[in-house]
């Protein structure tokens, strides 16, 4: 197509879909809290609106339901057994291992896009939740680096340090997606930009409006529309001013060109079979027209009115009340006219003078309109019944006080009510995983990241088969009752089943079960080691105790002898009979002789005091 087919091809999406964006701008407007009341009620200077925020807490309550999920990547082995060089089938350890391998390097990639941004999974669920579908634009920077001709600046460098990749992503309201039976067939998206965001993102194929601003610095503030027109053979990008259709003149960014080419082989200089954006949409495929395809939460919201009749009806009761809060309750009949008495409010507890005939009567104040609150209280009840479980959006149970596995057991109870929310978010992640893996092999890059054990993983396009991609993604809570009630039915199904251990962990959710087996055979292995390093300290430490009682054996069987020996002649002071030799020798490990004959003293035995004087022997007179 030439480049008025294409915008022509535009106008048309955008036309088609234009009851559909009104119905996103209506959910837009709940989601914001935004709320302008009728006329002729917005007229009167009595009536403050009083917006209900039950749709604000709603989508509220989604986000912190799901969009904190852990993200489980299961990359099917039939789609690496390229990588393996046709050695191995999709059955074996090795096409597991090298699955388990691509899934680190992807969930890295992933992890570092999302730091780009930080709302990026938030953002994910809120377009689900608001609009029933979830576009976003995959981008390889270095190839954008390319195509702007700007390559090695310090921004570059700057947005490189997060990683090759990242996902814009885009406000349904900007975006017409013609779907068929067999997937999305194009798209056109037009959002407003100012001057200089358009500069930022193009580079030099902005030119013109870059030239511009440098004449007139205040264009750069100016509102434009960047269209982009994307299907399998055509890329269009131009510009147009805010004001402007779609299909006017404008100015051509790029094309009309296929937005990527295949670089070689036989198809070299072909489109590539895929499209730049990802997009993926809920609701139904029964009804025809588009704005009642899409069916987000806020959908019988919308249908019904409620939420502008609870804001109409919460302003009647809450300014109502406010407006007549100073009306007069007080009545004094008097026929003395303008001269009746007033009561003075300066004095407290002060004394009112009446004249016979005049009467004072105290007018009872009446409260809130009990019909318009319970019309209030009707209307947002039906609200929360449409949208959301009142316990994601409070977090309180639904009973009071209760126990954490009944509280639990409800969360899971009301995230199961967001299922096609959930579904929604899984299935753009699986769309955005494939395409990464698609760009990859037709550009010839790679695909790199790091596990828990900082290793580096690495897919390089030549392993890659496009045509034998395989990709899906569960996002699972990880609380601690859910991942108790998971290991407790593992253990049963182990003990129950003979279940293979790799299929008992994948339930548990872990994303690298061969890892987790490999990790445990080595852990048994170490122990293994621990255990023949204790045996020979204990056998060396078992060789020293028994070496040391054989001593004291030894000791005491001397000691016995010793106690069995003939007392010495009473005529013999000098010396112990028997107490001699190596076993009394201290020197030579033997016992001391005042240990053996505690009597043998030295005078005893010399018969001699320390001064040399002669001391009286036992029974010598």
């Amino acid at each position: 197509m030439n480049i008025k087919e294409i915008k022509a091809k535009s106008a048309l999406m955008l036309k088609h879909n234009k009851n559909l964006h009104k119905m996103q701008k209506k959910y837009e407007e709940m989601g914001r809290i935004q709320y302008e009341l009728p006329s002729p009620l917005k007229d009167f200077d009595w009536a403050l609106p009083m917006v209900d925020s039950s749709p604000y807490d709603a989508k509220r309550g989604v986000k912190r339901a799901l969009a904190n999920l852990a993200m489980n990547i299961n990359i099917h082995p039939v789609s690496v057994l390229k990588a393996l060089d046709g050695e191995y089938d999709d059955e074996s350890k090795a096409a597991r291992e090298k699955a388990n391998d691509w899934e680190k390097a992807i969930k890295w990639s992933i992890g570092r896009t999302a730091r780009r941004r930080a709302a990026f999974y938030d953002s994910v669920i809120d377009s689900g939740t608001l609009y029933h579908e979830i576009v976003g634009q995959l981008i390889h920077i270095p190839t954008q680096i390319k195509a702007r001709g700007s390559i090695g600046n310090a921004r570059e460098r700057a947005a490189l340090r997060f990683g090759e990749w990242t996902i814009k992503q885009m406000n349904p309201q900007n975006v017409n997606v013609d779907y068929s039976d067999y997937m999305p067939e194009r798209v056109f998206f037009c959002h407003k930009k100012t001057a200089q965001e358009i500069v930022d993102f193009w580079g030099d194929a902005a030119k013109e409006i870059k030239n511009r601003i440098q004449k007139e610095p205040d264009y750069a503030k100016t509102e434009m529309k960047e269209c982009d027109y994307v299907d399998y053979e055509n890329r269009l990008v131009w510009i147009v001013e805010a004001r402007d259709e779609v299909d006017a003149e404008g100015i051509i960014l790029l094309g009309p060109e296929p937005w990527l080419t295949i670089k070689a082989g036989n198809d070299k200089g072909k489109p590539v079979p895929f499209l730049p954006v990802i997009a993926v949409a809920g609701g139904t495929d029964i009804d025809e027209l588009p704005e009642f395809q899409r069916q987000p939460l806020f959908f019988p919201i919308a249908m019904t009115e409620s939420w502008a009749n609870a804001n109409i009806a919460g302003t009647i009761e809450m300014a109502g009340a406010i407006a007549t809060a100073h009306k007069p309750d007080q009545v004094i009949t008097s026929p003395r006219g303008e001269d009746a008495p007033t009561v003075d409010h300066g004095e407290p507890g002060g004394v009112l003078n009446l004249m016979p005939g005049e009467v004072y009567q105290q007018i009872q104040k009446a409260g809130l309109d009990p019909a318009v609150m319970e019309v209030k209280d009707r209307l947002s009840n039906a609200m929360q019944r449409s949208a959301l479980a009142d316990i994601l959006v409070t977090g309180q149970p639904m009973g009071g006080v209760e126990a954490f596995a009944a509280y639990n057991l409800q969360i899971q109870i009301a995230i199961s009510s967001l299922g096609d929310i959930k579904h929604l978010a899984e299935r753009y992640y699986e769309s955005a995983i494939e395409t990464m893996l698609l760009l990859t092999y037709y550009t010839g890059g790679e695909i790199s990241g790091y596990g828990d054990s900082l290793k580096k993983y690495v897919i390089d396009s030549e392993q890659i088969d496009p045509d034998s991609i395989y990709v899906s993604v569960e996002l699972k809570t990880d609380v601690p009752v859910d991942r108790q009630q998971r290991i407790t039915s593992a253990l049963q199904m182990a003990d129950r089943i003979p279940y293979d251990p790799i299929r008992i962990l994948e339930f548990l959710g872990e994303s690298d079960p061969e890892g987790a087996i490999r990790g445990y055979k080595l852990w048994q292995m170490d122990q293994a080691d621990m255990a023949g390093r204790l045996q020979r300290i204990q056998a060396e430490a078992t060789g020293e105790l028994e070496q040391l009682r054989q001593a004291v054996g030894m000791m005491q069987q001397q000691m016995a002898q010793i106690a069995q020996a003939p007392p010495a002649p009473e005529n013999e002071g000098l010396g112990v009979e028997g107490v001699e030799g190596e076993m009394f020798n201290p020197a030579t490990g033997g016992m001391p002789a005042a240990m053996a004959s505690p009597g043998a003293t030295r005078e005893l035995q010399s018969g001699r005091d320390r001064y040399g004087n002669l001391i009286a022997q036992p029974g010598v007179i």
